[in-house]
């Protein structure tokens, strides 16, 4: 049994164990007030957001949360969420490159593990994301009013964690990996704040 599956066996909250050790990492914009917009209509080509490893990397990923809450113009019609992984490095060109920080503040950062680029996750805040015209497996999927809406009970924000086990992002020598959230809504895309949570461990360790 690698040591992974060990952490998940043995402790309570694995998650909890992998940031108190400095293996989790946060993701979101350069500001507080960052925004990303997503696109009118769905195309696998154009993800609001994308996280990808790249071939060959020494370490793999484990998406752990994600937090979702429109901001500035809400979407003009019905706001569609849809997640998706695969097992291929989909990212092409465009997007900013997120910021990222150990959630222990004094760990290690991701690039003093990693080689630049070869871990990363951008957003549409400056220019749309291209990828790679291809479909993984669909993790999560959400339909939402458009509004931000006060009403008691109503829906407002997006929060997904895992919730059967976790989906790992493993490269191989050939194959790198993705995480790419979709969001679309007719008339107006739909603009968020948003936040990400991944755990990035030692491929020794599957």
């Amino acid at each position: 049994m690698g040591q992974l599956a060990t952490i998940f066996r043995n402790y309570q909250d694995p998650f909890g164990f992998l940031a108190a050790e400095g293996y989790m990492y946060r993701f979101s914009g350069a500001a507080l007030n960052t925004t990303a917009t997503g696109p009118q209509a769905y195309a696998t080509t154009t993800p609001t957001f994308c996280f990808v490893v790249d071939a060959a990397t020494q370490y793999a990923a484990i998406p752990a949360e994600a937090r979702l809450f429109q901001a500035g113009t809400v979407g003009g019609g019905a706001v569609s969420v849809l997640m998706e992984i695969d097992n291929a490095d989909r990212y092409t060109s465009g997007g900013t490159a997120l910021l990222s920080q150990n959630c222990l503040t004094n760990g290690p950062t991701l690039a003093s593990r990693i080689t630049a680029g070869a871990m990363a996750m951008y957003d549409t805040n400056s220019t749309a994301i291209t990828a790679t015209d291809a479909v993984g497996i669909r993790t999560y999927g959400a339909l939402l009013g458009q509004d931000v809406s006060p009403a008691e009970g109503a829906v407002n924000e997006i929060i997904w964690t895992p919730q059967a086990g976790i989906d790992i992002l493993a490269p191989t020598a050939s194959l790198g990996a993705s995480w790419l959230i979709n969001t679309f809504a007719g008339v107006t895309g739909p603009t968020w704040f948003y936040s990400f949570k991944v755990a990035v461990v030692p491929l020794g360790w599957l």
